[in-house]
């Protein structure tokens, strides 16, 4: 319910506070997402003052906490070039990343070619989401409305993404 940005602090390993950063919770309050440069193999810390956060009840936490983490090499991710034959960008498409049957991430697509570096590895499945009304979700159809559901086109191989690699896939609509 309550998430107070200005309280939670993003330190060094000598808890030495870093400025810099860009702090930004998503819609439903249960994410939270520090923007940085971040350098590789480096040690962090935030830290969460026990009344910078409260649940619906309005209970927060118990004590303060400090969270430690670790950067990743550049290495430990994977990039990933996809390149779409006779994709119509007109229809509005979203490309859908899934692993087991829940959406990790949705770009809008506004060409025939998605590339991006920094992508965890991992088996993906994927479809093209034609986002006729641009909200960028799928929304069923109306029959009050005379309106048909939103087409969702899978694509039948999964995508692997591997480490150090750059993954490139042509895929054929």
């Amino acid at each position: 319910k309550k998430i107070d940005s200005a309280r939670i602090i993003l330190t060094d390993t000598f808890y030495k506070p870093i400025s810099g950063y860009v702090f930004t919770v998503d819609s439903t309050k249960t994410k939270i997402t520090f923007s940085y440069n971040w350098k590789e193999e480096k040690q962090f810390r935030v830290i969460i003052p026990k009344d910078a956060v409260a649940d619906t009840n309005n209970v927060g936490l118990l004590k303060s906490d400090t969270l430690k983490f670790i950067t990743k090499k550049e290495t430990d991710y994977g990039s990933l070039r996809l390149r779409f034959v006779n994709i119509d960008i007109s229809k509005k498409p979203v490309l859908q990343f899934m692993q087991q049957d829940k959406i990790i991430e949705a770009v809008p697509l506004t060409r025939n070619e998605f590339n991006r570096k920094l992508i965890k590895p991992g088996d993906y499945e994927i479809s093209i989401l034609f986002d006729t009304n641009g909200n960028g979700i799928w929304d069923a159809g109306s029959y009050k409305l005379k309106r048909q559901p939103e087409i969702v086109q899978q694509v039948p191989k999964k995508v692997v993404v591997k480490a150090n690699w750059e993954n490139e896939v042509t895929i054929n609509l």
